[in-house]
C-alpha cells in the first residue's frame, strides 16, 4: 500500500534501528528453514565477510543477541566449530562515535575474553552519511587496537532487497522502504549539487551531507597533498556550516592565529569566506600579559591578511579575468574580535558554484604562497 504510514519515519532514533537489528538477527535462533531465518544467517555473514571471514550458515546452531550490554549497542555472540566470536555493532542514524569510544568497548571484552579462541570484532553500522572523519578514525582505531569494519546502508539495501519479495514482514518492508528514501534523498543531495540550476546547489547547500561534498570536492585534493589541511563541520542553532583549516594555530610566534575557509549562510546568501582566528584572550592571560597589545597585533595581522587577499585577487584580475569571482562585502573587525573575515564569495548568479571550483584552488596555492612568504611559513 503506497503511503501508508512508515513506523521508522516516527522512531527514528538509534534504540529503534537497533531493535531491528536484532530482530533480524534473532530468527536464526528459530528452527527450522524459511526467508526470515536466511536473511538474518545472511545479514551476519555479509557483516562477517567484511573482516574476510567466511563461516558456512549450516555451522552456526545458535547466536546470542544482547542490546546494549555494558553501552555497547549490540553483542552478538556466537560459536562456529572450535572458533568463539563476538561482534560489537556500533549503530548510528546521524550521529557520530564519540571519541574513545570503541577502545572502551574492545578493551571491555578483550578484559572479560582472555583465551584464544576468542575473536573480537566491530561494526559499524550507519544509515546517515559516513563522514571522512568517522572511517579516519575507524582506520586509527584498526592500526593500534582491533578490527572494526564499516557496514553502510547501501549494503542493508542490498542483503534485504535479495528477500524483500520472500519475506511479508510489515517491520521489514517499512524498513526497507524507509531506508531506500535515505539513500534516495542522498543521491538527490548530490545530484542538486552537480546541476546547473543555482536554486538546487542551495537546496542541497541546506544539508550538513551537501555542504561536506561541496567543500570535499573544493578542498578534497589540497587536503591531499598538504596534512595542515583538514575540512571539519559543525552547527549553529540547527544550521549547518563546514570549515576547511588549512593553517593550524600557533604555526610560529610571529603567526599564531589559525585560517580557515568557512561555508555558511547569511542574510546575502550562502557564502565561501577566509577567517582569521585567534584566541589571545587565553594568550595574553597564560602569560600573565596586558590583552590590548595581544588585541592589537591581532588586529594588524587582520589587516595585512586583507591586503595580501586583495593583492591576490589583483593578480588574477590582471591574469586571468575570465573565471575572476566577484568580492562580497567583508564583516569589518576594528575591535579585534576572536574570529573575523580577511574575504568573503558570496554563491550567487555572478559566483556560479562551477566558477567558485574552477577559481578557489587557483586563488588558494597563490594567497597560501603570499601569507607564508609574508611571515616565513613552512
Amino acid at each position: 500500500m503506497k503511503n501508508r504510514p512508515n513506523i521508522f519515519k516516527f522512531a527514528t532514533k538509534e534504540l529503534t534501528q537497533d531493535a531491528f537489528i536484532v530482530w533480524s538477527l534473532s530468527w536464526i535462533n528459530v528452527p527450522g528453514d524459511f526467508p526470515e531465518k536466511r536473511y538474518g544467517l545472511e545479514l551476519l555473514n555479509t557483516m562477517l565477510k567484511l573482516h574476510d571471514i567466511h563461516v558456512p550458515s549450516n555451522v552456526i546452531d545458535s547466536i546470542e543477541v544482547i542490546r546494549q550490554y555494558k553501552n555497547i549497542d549490540i553483542l552478538i555472540r556466537f560459536s562456529a566449530g572450535h572458533k568463539k566470536y563476538q561482534i560489537i555493532i556500533e549503530d548510528k542514524t546521524n550521529t557520530a562515535m564519540h571519541s574513545g569510544q570503541l577502545e572502551k568497548y574492545f578493551n571491555l571484552l578483550k578484559s572479560e575474553n582472555n583465551k584464544d579462541d576468542m575473536e573480537i570484532l566491530g561494526v559499524y553500522y550507519k544509515t546517515g552519511y559516513i563522514f571522512d572523519n568517522e572511517v579516519s578514525y575507524i582506520d586509527r582505531f584498526n592500526e593500534k587496537i582491533g578490527k572494526f569494519k564499516v557496514f553502510n546502508r547501501q549494503e542493508m539495501i542490498h542483503v534485504i532487497s535479495t528477500y524483500i519479495d520472500v519475506i511479508s514482514s510489515d517491520i521489514f518492508h517499512d524498513y526497507y522502504d524507509y531506508i531506500l528514501e535515505l539513500q534516495q534523498e542522498e543521491e538527490l543531495i548530490k545530484a542538486n549539487l552537480a546541476s546547473k540550476e543555482l536554486d538546487k546547489v542551495k537546496s542541497s547547500l541546506k544539508t550538513d551531507v551537501g555542504q561536506w561534498i561541496f567543500m570535499k570536492e573544493l578542498f578534497g585534493k589540497i587536503a591531499e597533498k598538504d596534512d595542515k589541511t583538514s575540512i571539519r563541520r559543525g552547527n549553529s542553532s540547527g544550521r549547518p556550516w563546514t570549515q576547511c583549516s588549512f593553517i593550524p594555530s600557533n604555526t610560529s610566534d610571529e603567526f599564531p592565529e589559525a585560517l580557515f575557509y568557512r561555508l555558511d549562510r547569511r542574510k546575502e546568501g550562502y557564502y565561501l569566506s577566509v577567517r582569521q582566528y585567534y584566541n589571545y584572550e587565553a594568550n595574553a592571560s597564560k602569560l600573565n600579559q596586558p590583552l590590548d597589545s595581544y588585541r592589537r597585533e591581532k588586529v594588524e595581522r587582520l589587516q595585512a591578511l586583507i591586503q595580501l587577499f586583495e593583492d591576490t585577487m589583483q593578480h588574477f584580475k590582471k591574469e586571468n579575468p575570465r573565471y575572476l569571482l566577484e568580492n562580497g562585502k567583508r564583516v569589518t573587525d576594528r575591535a579585534g574580535k576572536k574570529e573575523s573575515e580577511i574575504g568573503v564569495f558570496f554563491i550567487n548568479e555572478k559566483n556560479t558554484p562551477d566558477k567558485i571550483m574552477e577559481f578557489i584552488p587557483e586563488f588558494h596555492h597563490r594567497f597560501l604562497k603570499e601569507i607564508k612568504g609574508e611571515w616565513e611559513l613552512n
